[in-house]
């Protein structure tokens, strides 16, 4: 069984149902996006460091989640990623941020 590798992927940020989590907007492929929920561990805002900052409810946020690259997505240019909810997304390579990238970004709480 192959190994996945570790991205982070460009999303936007909601406030969640509870404080210890984030909803996270990822762009879908085309257009349009696609949404869960993920633990604040696994947030990060655009200087990739830990999101800490509290949400009101019309707060939207740019930042990363942090991911598991599979392989290719059925789109060209595109990759399937298994995010915090244990969903796997078909998201634009574009908006990941990939091995070299992530050498400066703690993914410790």
């Amino acid at each position: 069984m192959r190994r996945g590798v570790v991205v982070l992927v460009r999303c936007s940020f909601s406030r969640g149902g509870f404080p210890s989590e984030l909803v996270f907007h990822v762009a879908a492929p085309g257009s349009g996006d696609l949404a869960g929920v993920a633990p604040r561990e696994y947030c990060f805002d655009e200087e990739k460091k830990p999101l800490t900052s509290q949400l009101t409810r019309t707060d939207k946020v740019p930042g990363y989640v942090v991911g598991l690259r599979l392989g290719d997505g059925e789109t060209e240019g595109t990759s399937r990623v298994n995010l915090p909810d244990n969903d796997v997304y078909e998201v634009p390579n574009a908006s990941l941020v990939t091995n070299g990238e992530l050498a400066h970004v703690s993914l410790r709480p």
